[in-house]
């Protein structure tokens, strides 16, 4: 898999052109803002991770543990939001000090898990090479997108025909577009992408938090344009 590379002006204006029917008018609109954004903080954030950590036993035992916690955590506050104990911290209600409730203590917990779960993951060795979750973090804030663009979940679809099969359908169209001008290439990894994340919506599939992030990047910015 190669490194992510940022998208260009040319670029995002090629995926804006390529966007299936369909899409949210008003959110469309956002998209090119949101994919500069995702270019510059998180597309800029992978490609220094890739490749750069060789797998220590210590690191990734510990990065374990932190994601084993932070699971456990996670859980805990949910079941605690989910019986109302959590009313006994005081945190939902925003408190004077610094503005903090409970949903922002779960997204932070949330944050903590993923991240420390992909870096656990990112020191996995196999034939001594670092396990690339690179393009595991693309697909799935790909699917974000899509799933913000359209009401509808990011799928899998196959066309088969004389034994043989063709991705087709929405999402791979959309995801296409973006995978090529990410990797050079609107083929190469992108199967394997798409069927193993869909493969773990089912079970495991937690929204990537790339819409929340770059979209509060961007009213920062207007805010601070405008302070």
């Amino acid at each position: 898999m190669k490194v992510p590379r940022k998208l260009s002006a040319v670029a995002i204006a090629s995926i804006m052109r390529s966007i299936p029917k369909g899409a949210n008018a008003s959110r469309r609109k956002l998209l090119a803002e949101v994919l500069q954004s995702w270019s510059k903080n998180d597309l800029h954030e992978y490609a220094e991770y890739a490749g750069l950590y060789k797998a220590k036993p210590e690191s990734k035992r510990l990065m374990d543990k932190i994601h084993r916690a932070a699971e456990k955590l996670d859980a805990l506050l949910q079941e605690a939001v989910a019986s109302k104990d959590i009313d006994y911290l005081g945190l939902m209600q925003k408190t004077r000090h610094d503005g903090k409730n409970v949903s922002d203590l779960l997204k932070a917990v949330e944050v903590i898990r993923d991240a420390s779960g992909n870096a656990a993951g990112s020191l996995k060795q196999g034939r001594g090479q670092p396990h690339n979750v690179t393009s595991c973090r693309v697909i799935r804030d790909i699917a974000a997108m899509y799933e913000w663009l359209y009401p509808k979940k990011a799928t899998r679809a196959v066309h088969v025909e004389d034994d043989n099969y063709e991705e087709t359908g929405p999402f791979w169209a959309f995801a296409s577009e973006i995978w090529g001008k990410v990797f050079g290439s609107k083929s190469e990894g992108l199967s394997a992408a798409v069927k193993g994340f869909t493969a773990k919506v089912n079970h495991e599939h937690r929204a990537s938090p790339v819409i929340y992030n770059t979209l509060t990047r961007i009213l920062r910015e207007i805010e601070a344009q405008n302070s």
